[in-house]
């Protein structure tokens, strides 16, 4: 188990590590926060949306089919991959949805603002 999945750089490196340490026949990997798939432009320091490893492998962000899972699953050497969903984490904190900020893992901001700023991002992050 992993806090989130941001960039996707350390995991892979854990996974490797376990499987050589204590060799398991399999390794899943449950991930208790969704996936980062948006930066935050609310004072939290992240990477832009072309490092965000969860944004480039899901085609719709919200809902990540079985078989991304699987692919994602397998660049970390793992059996399977799984993220606690928006919706869940809400509920585990005790909140009402519409008090958490949820934009890095929806890609839907609170303000204006930010949501220009995502939209202006992800178009140049898509631009080729």
């Amino acid at each position: 188990m992993d806090d989130s999945i941001v960039r996707g750089t350390t995991l892979a490196h854990l996974v490797e590590a376990f499987k050589n340490f204590y060799e398991p026949a399999e390794v899943h990997i449950r991930i208790p926060s969704p996936p980062v798939v948006a930066p935050c432009f609310y004072g939290i320091n992240m990477a832009d949306i072309k490092e965000l490893i969860a944004a480039n492998s899901f085609s719709d962000i919200k809902n990540p089919t079985e078989e991304e899972l699987r692919q994602l699953a397998h660049r970390f050497w793992a059996t399977s991959l799984r993220y606690l969903s928006p919706p869940k984490l809400v509920n585990a904190l005790r909140m009402h949805i519409n008090s958490v900020c949820l934009a890095c893992v929806t890609g839907d901001y609170p303000t204006a603002c930010g949501q220009k700023t995502y939209d202006e991002k992800k178009a140049s992050a898509t631009a080729v």
